[in-house]
């Protein structure tokens, strides 16, 4: 197994599903959880099948015994996944006030408990590599967020061509699939063009989504003889 695998696949974060949050002078890169368990679930498969939580509890700490307004919830986990068959897992965590101090008194922070298990279940996929380059700092660089961007533009205006043309062209997910397939059977670069072009008679950017389905049946079928 690729030990790179996933990571290569999610590392990078679409800069529309994410906001830029300061408190005071703290500020970071907040990324959009539902975006975040779409992406699990296009790599992984369905929650509760490719991936999931278990063995989840909620526990309140006391801070100061005399003001309850201190007190934090802690949320613990396992994450579990599959890969190939195998499943993995790992433990995650978190913390949350319930309270926030305004300038209007204090107040009681909304879906505590929610809000602690979005955040445990986000870090811990940041473990896998899930938006990694948010976590390793990537997007403090306006210039990373615009390769991204361009790259995004880039592929609408692929999909945008093929349409007009009356074509269906491969989806992201797709790509992705074939990507992963080519690697792991030795195929990058222009070798993996010449062997499109040879065997399949089009080319990356042609590639319509039903020759993407011939394609990885190809080279399903490549890695099986490869095993064999």
């Amino acid at each position: 197994m690729d030990n790179m695998l996933i990571w290569n696949q999610v590392e990078q974060t679409d800069p529309d599903m994410t906001d830029k949050v300061a408190f005071g002078a703290f500020k970071f890169t907040s990324i959009d959880a539902m975006y975040q368990i779409k992406r699990t679930t296009e790599v992984l498969g369905p929650c509760g099948l490719g991936w999931g939580i278990r063995n989840q509890n909620f526990e309140m700490l006391t801070v100061d015994p005399a003001d309850p307004h201190y007190n934090l919830m802690l949320y613990t986990a396992q994450l579990w996944y599959k890969i190939d068959g195998q499943e993995g897992s790992l433990d995650i965590a978190a913390d949350i006030e319930l309270f926030e101090n305004t300038k209007n008194g204090w107040k009681r922070v909304s879906d505590p408990m929610k809000k602690v298990r979005t955040d445990a279940l986000t870090k811990g996929l940041s473990w896998l590599g899930f938006s990694a380059d948010v976590f390793m700092g990537r997007f403090d660089d306006q210039k990373y967020i615009q390769k991204l961007q361009q790259e995004k533009r880039a592929e609408q205006m692929r999909l945008e061509r093929g349409r007009r043309e009356g074509l269906e062209l491969a989806s992201s997910a797709q790509q992705e699939n074939i990507q992963k397939l080519a690697g792991q059977a030795g195929l990058a670069g222009a070798d993996f063009a010449s062997w499109l072009r040879e065997t399949h008679h089009t080319s990356w950017s042609r590639l319509t989504a039903s020759a993407a389905e011939k394609v990885i049946a190809s080279l399903q079928d490549l890695l099986g003889k490869s095993a064999a």
